[in-house]
């Protein structure tokens, strides 16, 4: 919504009032960014003038004054009249206040208020009012009240009780992730024990230190931590039960990141080996950097240098700075004998539909990949049997005759580690049937998450600009307003998606390939979740 607006280049439309400073222009309230939450603590310039515009009140006497309210200031009629004269307009409307009749005349008559909920919160009895203004009197306003239908005051009572409760405690789980390693450095401080545990009110000093808040935090204990018998918080374990809950959306595109790289190497290569050899520029059985990033550039997998850097940190798992072959391959040989695999002609016709069918039907079951596995394996002996991968399909109903089920086992089994004894690794399952409790430390999770931090930082903002595009007010924007909503506000500029990552992030919302995206869906498919919290699912 604008902060304000102007009828008629006439009258001034706002929610608060005016300012604590005299001389300000219509020039000088359109050159606000409004796109933008207002900071905590003192405000000033452009913020300071949002500020006032949302919470400023008139009063009766003259000149300013502080506001009652704690934000904006109380103004008179002096100052009401200078702001019209100066910007040649006749008549100030705001709302923000509750008034018997609904509106109220003011500062002789050059402000009204006007406030449209009757009965406001259940428990006023003021009418509401709106105006309407008539061009063949001048814009005259004509005034129109009203009652509402009084209300169940106990029923509204605590519903907004309720609302406001979940919303709160949303809010600051939410402040809580995003700021745990200033609060895992803060609560480290009063660790003098060095046990990893700190008494409940050095807890809540330091969540009020970090997020510079006054928040009674010993009310709110039992919503977000646990005391130990003797008293004191184990504060690891209370930063690790909020965790980021992302959806399938963001899942698929994780999952496409790895495979999009071995399908280039497998429609290039021979083998993984070969691949390898085309990429040991200099011949030493290793790859460097930069002979991992440009060969790798040469394939245009929609990656930038950053994300290339990431993937390259996550292979050399003895921190050597380069790349051996065991390194290589422990990363890509599953997926891509998954795919050498698929193009067979044994596989080909019906792999595909069995494959998308079986993940949906597993990811149903709402389980960690670790827990399904579990099921998986019968006799507990920590890898699945073909036969116990048969039978496990079976008894889920699906309608593969038994030929076809030991063809996904061997599928499954891409790494060929159990092709001799027939048997299922824990780590070609998870390649397999990636869930989001899988693990979550590898390469393409990590910059998953890293993106979803940063927009779910950004939430706010990110959904005042689609709600910017969507001209047609239809809930819906499509592929071009998605990428531009995201590149305009540059909330990935700390760590960007290249445009092809932002279409392959589009289809995944995309379900029904309308070529449209509900946003608020998509806003909603980042959240900050308390994994401790009741009657929550693991």
């Amino acid at each position: 919504l604008p902060l304000c607006s102007l009828i008629e280049k006439k009258i001034f439309v706002t929610h608060g009032g005016l300012f604590s400073t005299d001389g300000v222009t219509l020039v000088d309230i359109n050159s606000i960014n409004r796109m933008h939450d207002l900071p905590a603590g003192k405000r000033v310039g452009p913020d300071k003038m949002m500020e006032e515009l949302l919470w400023s009140d008139p009063c009766k006497h003259s000149g300013r004054c502080a506001n009652t309210r704690g934000s904006g200031v109380q103004f008179g009629a002096d100052v009401t009249a200078a702001f019209l004269d100066r910007n040649n307009l006749s008549l100030l409307i705001r709302s923000h206040e509750v008034k018997d009749e609904g509106y109220q005349y003011m500062h002789n008559k050059r402000l009204i208020t006007v406030f449209s909920a009757s009965n406001y919160c259940g428990t006023n009895r003021n009418m509401g009012a709106y105006i309407v203004f008539n061009y063949d009197a001048d814009l005259k306003p004509e005034f129109h009240s009203y009652h509402a239908d009084p209300l169940d005051i106990d029923v509204v009572d605590k519903t907004m009780e309720q609302r406001c409760q979940e919303q709160t405690l949303r809010q600051l789980r939410e402040k809580i992730f995003l700021q745990r390693h200033q609060l895992l450095f803060c609560f480290t401080q009063f660790d003098t024990k060095k046990d990893g545990r700190i008494s409940p009110v050095d807890w809540s000093n330091g969540l009020n230190s970090v997020f510079n808040l006054s928040i009674p935090w010993l009310r709110l204990l039992p919503f977000f931590a646990r005391v130990d018998a003797d008293g004191r918080i184990n504060y690891g374990q209370f930063l690790d039960r909020f965790q980021l809950r992302l959806s399938e959306a963001f899942l698929a595109l994780q999952e496409d990141m790895v495979s999009k790289i071995c399908e280039k190497i497998c429609k290039h290569s021979v083998d993984l080996a070969h691949e390898f050899r085309s990429m040991d520029q200099d011949g030493n059985g290793t790859l460097s950097y930069v002979e991992f990033v440009e060969s790798l550039k040469k394939y245009n997998l929609g990656l930038t240098n950053d994300q290339l850097f990431d993937l390259m940190r996550s292979l050399d798992a003895d921190k050597s700075q380069s790349i051996d072959w065991n390194e290589f391959v422990g990363t890509f040989q599953t997926t891509f004998n998954q795919m050498r695999l698929a193009k067979e002609t044994e596989y080909a016709q019906w792999l595909p539909g069995a494959l998308k069918e079986l993940k949906a039907l597993l990811a149903s079951k709402n389980q960690g990949v670790k827990e399904l596995f579990d099921e998986f394996d019968s006799d507990g002996s920590g890898d699945v049997s073909y036969k116990e991968f048969s039978k496990f399909l079976k008894r889920l109903g699906t309608r593969y005759t038994k030929d076809q089920r030991y063809r996904l086992a061997k599928f499954v089994d891409a790494s060929g580690s159990g092709q001799v004894s027939q048997r299922i690794c824990f780590k070609d399952f998870c390649t397999a049937f990636p869930m989001s409790k899988g693990p979550s430390n590898d390469w393409q999770t990590q910059i998953i998450h890293r993106i979803c931090m940063i927009l779910c930082q950004n939430r706010v903002q990110l959904a005042v600009a689609f709600r910017w595009m969507d001209i047609d007010n239809s809930g819906k924007i499509d592929i071009d307003e998605f990428a531009v909503s995201l590149q305009s506000l540059n909330i990935l500029k700390e760590y960007p998606l290249t445009e092809t990552q932002i279409r392959q992030l589009f289809s995944c919302i995309d379900k029904d390939s309308s070529g449209f995206v509900e946003y608020d869906e998509f806003i909603s498919s980042f959240q900050v979740v308390d994994t401790q919290a009741p009657n929550r699912r693991r």
